[in-house]
């Protein structure tokens, strides 16, 4: 059975936040490592979990478009974080690079996801308009 692109983009951000737990579980156990790493794990679940609620959920309300408007904050600061590990030598660049290379691709589908959202609402005045349908 062929996936579907919600369904890919879920299993691509569950796998990135897989990854990130596997990061910070590697980190020092120092104050700022460990501070950092909790704020990227934290961003980086929120990421998983606000697309699939938005996936589960069959009416997107009138905010649809703002609701995924979360997903996209929270992908950019999981993006801020991991470049704060790697400009601390917390982690090195080198094994933040494919990482961070996953959080820019996340990142750019899912404004591009908020961007149509946002042009459909506005074109088809249907508030609500499930989120999804637009992956």
């Amino acid at each position: 059975m062929m996936s579907t692109a919600p369904e890919e983009l879920r299993g691509r951000t569950k796998a990135f936040a897989i990854r990130i737990v596997k990061l910070y579980r590697s980190l020092p156990h120092t104050a700022d490592s460990q501070v950092l790493g909790k704020q990227t794990v934290c961003d980086a679940h929120v990421d998983h979990g606000e697309l699939s609620k938005r996936h589960e959920e069959e009416d997107q309300g009138p905010n649809g478009s703002l609701k995924i408007g979360l997903v996209v904050e929270e992908a950019d600061e999981t993006i801020f974080w991991l470049e704060m590990l790697s400009d601390r030598d917390i982690v090195s660049s080198k094994r933040c690079e494919d990482i961070l290379k996953e959080a820019h691709e996340l990142s750019a589908i899912l404004q591009r996801t908020q961007h149509t959202a946002r042009r459909l609402v506005k074109i088809t005045k249907l508030p609500n308009y499930p989120i999804t349908n637009l992956l």
